[in-house]
């Protein structure tokens, strides 16, 4: 389709020129719109006096104004602006049940609640499920006097123990300095500067004292995120250089303290002001980092979830290099902030922002790779700004110290004691800025990552900011900084209808840089028309990117109307495809790049199967076989037909590669059996020759269903060395089919005879033998088969041969030659008592010849049961036998005649006495008659028997002809006996009619006739027909009419006629006693007298 397809695309190229004309004045209009957007930049808003806001209608002067929620490209077009009053959480009002004198010191949020600690040290909490804010009791702490060592002792893995001072006896107030609370809001830790930590749960009522954690100053805090709201797991706890484990259970009332452990000792004696425990999982397995910082450097460690695992490497004494390796120094700053910046999807670590009041240094997570520090070595740094962006000098530089700072992933927020700025992370300018000098110097921020939710506090104001949808301008941004691919995905992300757009300018750009394959990819996203891309990919030359942008279009055409454009592609498809597999076949011939090659051709022949395999209810059938023949892609061209289950094609490749193993194991996969029977005829012969024990296995699964006559082309085929697995294929397919076909019988025999088996031949003929005894048949041609036998000279299967073909003498003769038993047996075989005697004449005369034996030549006639008496041998007797052997035989045979004659004569005397005595019956028969009276009447109609012709039976029942006739159609079912009455009936009426009889049809009487006699009776039924005067009138002068033929027929067809209809009285004989068996099926009328 190569060529029609450029053919249609050279019509485009006017077009094309358009196009490129166009966009040059694209460009000329995107350099304008730059130009305008920076003006905009600098672009302020004039406001009256008197406006107000656009949410609570009160004066805006009132209070502080800001713009919420104003993402990135907003900002830069003026009639996106909207006013609003920067949320206000009036504690009164915002947080139920919190005193408005209460001045604010420190605020924590977490997910679930929010803790307030006031500067007259009291705590409040407000549980998001609850009405109202609840304050809490700081417990008091109690030291022991005398104690001049330490209150409590924890576990120091460096050694020894870290020691309280203590004083007197005494009670004194927990000044808390610090709050840590985890993530979900279950458990919050208070620390003073005196080293007393406190402990509330998220489901207790009461503030309690932390005693093992007494004489620690506690300046920060690391969170299991996966703890309980019963138990904490464990807590990284950071002091003065040091890293303590820490854990807590509590339930009910009940608090548990775990000990507190000592993981590691930094160098310097710096307070950890910021500790951050991060979770990264790579191919399912979990590791940690760790981030501990000090106001001039950053600690990192890495290594294994398990917090004991991960510092045992950097704690021995040994490994102090490794600890000198985890420390990032900075320029010495008063104190340090640190926020970590999580995916909002997965909630994965990304990046962490960090300062000390010097820069604003970003460092990012490795996404792959070795998880190591090496990473904290490619720091970033972002630029600084408060009211507005500052000049490239001061950009990098911290003006001042941020009281809180804030990582999302587009923007970073730095919040002063007099504002709160919020910058882009793209393009590190101000977005906006809330200005903050009326609600009093900022303290600090919090930030709760899985609401997205900032707080900002002062003594008395709390500011709350939820980042929602922070990107979803950002696409104008990225797109201004020619980031398209990132400004594509925001588009997707928010269906925008741009993305379309974004999508052609992304592709175009992957294309400019010559990132074609990735381009193909990108364009099946775009509006841009078929043609232009693929003449775009063809002019440049590439054929890969083609085929993935083919393959990426073809997956859009679904609806059933796109049929035949889907077909057209995948035909190009295959085309391309094949012609790309050919390609780097070729190249790898050439040495130096052969490996390279080589693995180019395995990845597109996987890839082009993989493709076939895809599409395989899609593609035009006829036109992939065509073009994979073509090119000769033999390989893919059996795989298609295997994919399409067309096995008859794959057959026939097989045979004509001569591959008929493979053809074999394929015709085995054909369902229909029909279709595997015609395949298997076909090409037996083949399959016979090359294969006959993989074909004879087949068709003994399907024994029942072939025809054994199609397969004597295959079975002639059989190499001679293979011959005996037919014989034994043949011979047990005889036994379970009874094979009656002439040839195959005829091939048995040839095998048989061909290898010389006696033995089986001998059992095959017998049964043949059998056959012919039974059905006066043989199943094969025995001409050839007696033929064969003589070239081989097998004596016994030629004398079964000529057995079976009536020709005893020559059965016999040749039975004498080798098997004088063998010779008997066919000697008793005829049915003629005359031939067998003639055959057993011969043997013994045989005998006689041969052998001086004479008392087995008399044997003879025992064995024959006095068939062959002595005086048939007596003839052949030569001079030299002498007469006195046969004495006895001969007088013998002389006393059994003698026998035989007189038994014969008293059979005669008793034969004779029998004749008289039928004589006699005879005459008696003759002259027998039945007495009836003059109004005697018929049993069926019941009329006058004498008014037309009529049947007597001796039971004395009476019926008219056509009466008795009527009575045997109702009483008789066989339909072959009641057609033959009536084809007898209508004969006798055109005999009558041509005799010119009609009249005197109709008086004649009846025969009367006993049951089971027919012939026998004939004398008594010319008796009744004297009596009546039949025979008179039909001896008349007009019987003349019939020829002697026609008068002969005429009393053959009254006999048959009266033995069929007067066989048997119809109510009284066997017919009615038969009945009983026939069914009880009254008609419609009788049926509905039975109906309840």
């Amino acid at each position: 389709f190569k060529d029609k397809i450029c053919e249609s695309l050279k019509s485009y190229n006017d077009e094309i020129t358009g196009l490129k004309r166009d966009m040059e004045g694209y460009s000329a209009n995107a350099e304008n719109l730059k130009q305008e957007l920076r003006l905009i930049k600098t672009k302020y808003v004039e406001l009256e006096a008197d406006h107000k806001c656009e949410e609570c209608l009160r004066l805006l002067t009132l209070e502080e104004l800001s713009l919420i929620h104003i993402s990135e490209p907003t900002r830069l077009l003026s009639i996106s602006y909207a006013v609003f009053c920067l949320k206000k959480k009036n504690r009164p009002l915002e947080i139920p049940g919190l005193d408005a004198k209460v001045k604010i010191k420190i605020i924590v949020a977490s997910e679930n609640s929010i803790v307030i600690i006031s500067d007259t040290n009291d705590i409040y909490r407000w549980r998001f499920e609850d009405e109202s804010v609840r304050k809490y009791e700081v417990p008091d702490r109690v030291e022991e006097a005398g104690n001049s060592g330490f209150g409590v002792m924890f576990i120091n893995k460096l050694g020894g123990f870290i020691k309280e001072t203590a004083g007197d006896k005494s009670t004194a107030v927990i000044q808390i300095e610090r709050v840590f609370m985890d993530p979900r809001g279950y458990h919050v830790l208070f620390a003073s500067d005196t080293g007393d930590c406190c402990y509330l749960n998220l489901q207790s009522d009461t503030v309690k004292y932390l005693t093992r954690l007494r004489g620690l100053k506690i300046t920060s805090a690391a969170w299991d995120e996966t703890c309980l709201i019963d138990n904490s797991k464990e807590i990284l706890l950071g002091s003065e250089g040091l890293i303590i484990s820490f854990k807590v259970e509590h339930r009910g009332n009940e608090l548990t303290e775990g000990v507190a452990k000592q993981l590691l000792k930094l160098p310097t004696e710096s307070a950890i002001v910021n500790l951050e425990s991060v979770i990264i999982t790579r191919d399912s397995s979990r590791f940690c980092v760790v981030l501990a910082t000090t106001p001039s450097s950053i600690y990192t460690f890495t290594g294994s979830a398990s917090y004991d695992i991960l510092f045992e490497k950097y704690s021995k004494p040994e490994n102090h290099q490794q600890l000198r390796n985890a420390r990032i120094p900075f320029s010495k700053g008063v104190k340090a902030l640190i926020h970590v910046n999580y995916s909002d999807d997965e909630n994965k670590p990304q990046a962490f922002l960090w300062t000390n009041g010097h820069n604003l240094t970003l460092f990012k997570f490795p996404e792959t790779g070795k998880l190591d520090n090496s990473f904290m070595k490619e720091p970033y740094i972002l630029k600084y700004a408060k009211k507005t962006d500052l000049d490239e000098k001061k950009q990098t530089t911290v003006q001042e110290m941020p009281k809180g700072i804030c990582l999302s992933n587009y923007h970073y927020f730095l919040l002063h004691e007099d504002g709160f700025t919020v910058l882009s992370r793209v393009t590190e300018q101000v977005v906006t800025y809330f200005g903050l000098a009326s609600s009093g110097p900022m303290i600090g921020l919090s930030f709760d990552k899985f609401t997205k939710k900032l707080y900002i506090y002062s003594s008395r104001y709390i500011g709350e900011l939820e980042l929602r949808e922070e990107d979803k301008d950002m696409w104008r941004v990225y797109l201004d900084k020619r980031m398209l691919k990132e400004a594509y995905e925001i588009c997707l992300k928010y269906e925008n209808p741009e993305a379309e757009n974004l999508a052609g300018l992304y592709a175009d750009d992957l294309f400019a840089q010559k990132k074609f394959e990735d381009a193909a990819r990108q364009y099946v996203r775009t509006s841009k028309t078929f043609e232009d891309i693929t003449l775009k990919f063809i002019s440049a030359g590439q054929e890969e990117a083609l085929i993935i942008y083919l393959e990426s279009y073809v997956k859009k055409l679904t609806a059933p109307s796109q049929k035949t454009q889907r077909v057209l592609l995948l035909s190009w498809l295959t085309e391309l495809n094949i012609f790309r597999i050919n390609k780097y076949e070729k190249l790898m011939e050439f040495q130096d790049k052969a490996h390279e090659m080589r693995m180019k051709f395995e990845q597109y022949s996987n890839h082009f199967t993989a493709f076939l395999k895809e599409y395989i209810g899609s593609f035009e059938e006829s036109v992939i076989y065509q073009i994979l023949q073509s090119h000769g892609r033999l390989k893919d061209w059996v795989y298609f037909a295997n994919m399409k289950e067309h096995y008859e094609m794959l057959i026939t490749n097989y045979i004509h590669e001569e591959s008929y193993r493979e053809a074999i194991e394929k015709i085995k996969y054909i369902t229909n059996e029909s279709s595997k029977l015609e395949i298997i005829y076909r090409y037996c012969h083949l399959f016979m020759r090359y294969e006959p024990e993989l074909t004879i296995a087949m068709l003994e699964k399907n024994v029942k269903t072939f025809d054994a006559t199609r397969l004597v082309p295959g079975l002639m085929n059989i190499p001679k060395n293979k011959r005996e697995t037919a014989i034994k294929f043949l011979l047990d397919t005889r036994e379970k089919v009874d094979i009656k076909d002439k040839s195959i019988n005829n091939i048995i025999i040839f095998f048989l005879t061909e290898i010389g088996d006696n033995n089986r031949l001998l059992e095959f003929l017998k049964v043949q033998e059998e056959e012919l005894n039974k059905n006066k048949q043989v199943n094969f041609d025995l001409d050839f088969a007696l033929g064969l036998l003589k070239e081989t000279k097998l004596i016994k299967p030629q004398v079964k041969i000529y057995s079976m073909m009536g020709l005893y003498n020559e059965a016999v003769s040749l039975a004498l030659e080798s098997d004088f038993e063998l010779a008997k047996e066919c000697a008793n075989k005829p049915e003629s008592q005359e031939l067998r005697k003639k055959l057993w004449l011969q043997i013994a005369v045989h005998k006689l010849n041969t052998s001086e034996d004479i008392q087995s030549v008399l044997q003879i006639t025992d064995d024959t049961g006095n068939l062959v008496k002595i005086e048939d041998i007596l003839p052949y007797l030569n001079e030299n036998i002498k007469i006195e052997h046969f004495k006895d035989k001969i007088c013998e045979s002389l006393k059994s005649y003698n026998d035989e004659i007189t038994g014969l004569k008293r059979d005669m005397e008793g034969y004779s006495a029998n004749a008289e005595n039928l004589k006699q019956e005879l005459r008696l028969i003759k002259t027998k008659y039945v007495e009836l009276e003059a109004d005697h009447k018929c049993e069926e109609c019941l009329r006058l028997l004498t008014l037309e012709e009529f049947y007597v039976f001796p039971c004395v029942h009476c019926f008219h002809k056509e009466c008795l006739v009527k009575k045997i159609k109702e009483t008789t079912f066989d339909k072959a006996t009641l057609a033959e009455i009536d084809r007898l009936n209508e004969r006798l009426q055109v005999l009558y009619k041509k005799a010119n009889l009609e009249s005197l049809a109709k008086k004649q009487s009846a025969v009367v006739q006993p049951a089971n006699q027919t012939s026998t009776t004939s004398s008594f039924i010319s008796g009744i027909a004297d009596f009546f005067g039949r025979k008179e009138s039909v001896s008349s002068e007009k019987v003349q009419l019939l020829s002697p033929g026609e008068e002969r027929e005429l009393r053959e067809l009254k006999d048959k006629f009266d033995s069929r209809v007067a066989n048997d009285c119809p109510l009284c004989g066997r017919v009615i006693i038969d009945a009983i068996y026939q069914p009880f099926d009254p008609d419609k009328h009788d049926r509905k007298s039975w109906e309840i």
